[in-house]
């Protein structure tokens, strides 16, 4: 879990993966501590913990008493449980060779939701349609990241690599579980959360995720009925 919060993910960034001794120092201990917490590394997936999570909210329990659920209060019992149920498993894709150290557009501290639908229509308008990246919305967990509800991009609804811009400095010691939703599926609820004034948030949450609860689950009916 994360021991230091950083005012920006460029701060994050220069602290793990800078040249420093004490940099360096850091990588190897996030590298034991995800061994500690993922012995298959990411061949392992968290829809067990995910799943334990929710019974847990499903029967009332109080999440905020324990650290490793106390950033996960915020998810609607129900949206744990389609997670668990229906979540994709993402390994992380590496940002290194992009140098995101050097973009001037940084991904926004603490907007996950904003960062992940910026990506998603920038790839829009550059990319052949076959490229375009989805939204993600899910649980991400790691040594560097408290379990919390989160969300990040993929290539497609079936795509299997989360490209996390909000954690670029540690996404590759992270673990991802989520809905993918199409540009035009996000829109949608978007619209169902917000009709008069669509806005940008999460949509698990407890206040969002009764108003998308119903299409969610039809849009994922529909996808294992086409898959069948």
């Amino acid at each position: 879990m994360a021991t230091k919060l950083f005012e920006s993910e460029l701060e994050a960034w220069e602290t793990i993966h800078g040249p420093s001794e004490e940099a360096k120092q850091v990588r190897r201990d996030t590298r034991r501590a995800f061994r500690d917490l993922f012995p298959n590394g990411h061949n392992e997936s968290v829809r067990g913990f995910v799943g334990a999570v929710a019974e847990q909210a499903e029967k009332g329990a109080d999440l905020k008493k324990a650290i490793s659920t106390a950033h996960l209060a915020q998810v609607h019992p129900r949206a744990l449980r389609l997670i668990a149920d229906h979540g994709i498993d993402y390994r992380p894709f590496s940002w290194r060779k992009f140098r995101p150290e050097t973009k001037e557009v940084q991904p926004r501290s603490r907007g996950c939701f904003l960062n992940a639908h910026y990506m998603m229509r920038i790839s829009r308008e550059a990319r052949a349609p076959r490229w375009q990246w989805v939204y993600v919305e899910g649980i991400a967990l790691g040594p560097l990241v408290f379990p919390m509800l989160h969300a990040w991009n993929a290539v497609g609804v079936g795509g299997s690599v989360a490209r996390d811009w909000t954690f670029y400095s540690g996404t590759r010691w992270t673990r991802y579980l989520g809905i993918p939703l199409t540009a035009e599926e996000h829109e949608k609820c978007r619209h169902l959360a917000h009709p008069r004034k669509p806005m940008f948030h999460l949509l698990l949450d407890k206040p969002h995720f009764p108003k998308v609860e119903s299409y969610l689950k039809e849009l994922l009916a529909e996808r294992a009925e086409r898959q069948r």
